[in-house]
């Protein structure tokens, strides 16, 4: 562990010089750096890629504010000059946790991708990313550890779960961009990264749609209102494809104020195995958000799935899925906020879920940010299912049972 060590020793050092240094030089110090200890840490165990991981993404989130001022400096002293290069942003973002529940049995992974583990404390995500931007080019590389890989990119999805995102895009004309690589998904109103949503699990809505895909996506801006994309994937939650076959993806969202969000998402494609009988299967989202006030805001998303064949019922017979949510948050003041969510959903023919998963489920919230890109979750969260086709979880004395309530802390730090 001395070479991580060491790396960190000089990143620290690095940073600590951020407030005397142009930007730019600031910038490929850093990158530079980060290559050198991403390369030192890979290799190693677990318990050494988390805690390079950790001590990266710390100091370049505590270097944040010093990059910055660094930066006003900068642009002040050069007001009158236009700029040239591309911006860099890196960035990082760290989420630990500890988890419990009254479920006996061992099926978490069935109805959760976060706060995977039990009465411990473990890493849902470690992450570092770079971003580019240009007039004429774009492009991001993020790199990625902890539970969440471990669960969700796993393979024959994936042979890189390292690789959260890693694409490069053109701008074909004003307001016309083209990007190819790996992204994460375009589907849902929720991401797999905690600190973008208003709670620090997952909805099963989001659980079973698309976290990552991979392919080409055309996207356009007709306004500073309205967001149309049009996607060429290799599948259904897949970076590796597993036929021949191609998948298309749309999107469209309407945005006329930064309080009011809509979106109308969706793919469809032959998501079978290449040895199997093909089957398309077609799937639509709908999200909003609306922050109503200041304080308040409500959130609303349905899904509706179908499909030519089941794995678990009949190959040959189609099947259907629909899940529907309803969420609302308050905010006390910029540091506390409160939120809860009630969701029902639907796969009792098992498109999309083994073990079949229909039922309801309930989330509350309470969140505390001591600062912007920090914050500390209590969550409380019941699911009760329904008893005839969904009694997943295990009660005393082994008895299977329907419902299964749990409670989570989590502690996130980003840049």
């Amino acid at each position: 562990m001395t070479s991580a060590t060491n790396s960190i020793r000089e990143l620290s050092c690095a940073v600590s010089i951020f407030s005397n240094a142009p930007l730019a030089s600031i910038l490929f110090s850093v990158a530079h750096k980060l290559c050198t200890t991403m390369f030192h840490f890979f290799p190693c165990t677990m318990f050494h890629r988390y805690s390079s991981l950790l001590m990266i993404a710390t100091i370049i989130c505590m270097s944040a504010p010093m990059m910055s001022h660094a930066a006003n400096i900068d642009s002040t002293s050069t007001a009158t000059t236009t700029p040239t290069g591309p911006t860099i942003k890196i960035g990082g973002y760290v989420d630990m946790y500890y988890a419990m529940d009254n479920d006996k049995g061992d099926v978490r992974a069935a109805t959760e991708v976060l706060n995977l583990e039990r009465n411990k404390f473990d890493i849902n995500i470690a992450l570092l990313s770079v971003d580019v931007s240009a007039d004429r080019y774009r492009g991001r590389v993020a790199i990625q550890n902890g539970e969440v890989v471990r669960v969700s990119w796993t393979s024959p999805f994936t042979f890189f779960p390292s690789i959260q995102e890693a694409y490069g895009g053109i701008r074909l004309a004003d307001g016309l961009w083209l990007d190819a690589g790996y992204f994460f998904t375009h589907i849902g109103g929720e991401v797999v990264l905690p600190k973008d949503n208003w709670f620090s699990s997952l909805a099963l809505t989001t659980i079973y749609e698309p976290f990552y895909q991979a392919g080409a996506r055309l996207t356009y801006d007709p306004s500073d209102k309205v967001t149309l994309q049009l996607h060429v994937l290799n599948g259904y939650n897949r970076l590796e494809d597993n036929n021949a076959n191609k998948s298309i993806g749309w999107f469209i969202g309407y945005h006329p104020n930064a309080d009011f969000n809509f979106n109308i998402t969706g793919i469809a494609g032959n998501e079978q195995d290449a040895d199997q009988k093909g089957a398309l299967r077609f799937y639509n989202d709908f999200n909003m958000t609306w922050q109503i006030t200041p304080k308040f805001g409500i959130k609303v998303e349905g899904d509706l799935g179908f499909q030519g064949a089941t794995p678990l019922i009949n190959r040959n017979q189609s099947t259907t899925m629909w899940s529907i949510l309803g969420g609302a948050r308050y905010s006390f003041n910029e540091q506390w906020s409160l939120a809860g969510l009630y969701e029902f959903y639907n796969d009792e023919k098992g498109m999309l879920t083994a073990p079949i998963i229909k039922g309801q489920v309930m989330t509350g919230c309470l969140e505390y940010r001591p600062v912007p890109n920090a914050y500390v979750r209590w969550e409380a969260r019941y699911l009760n299912l329904d008893i005839t086709t969904s009694s997943i979880f295990t009660g005393d004395n082994g008895v299977p049972t329907n419902t299964r309530f749990g409670a989570t802390i989590n502690f996130g730090l980003f840049c």
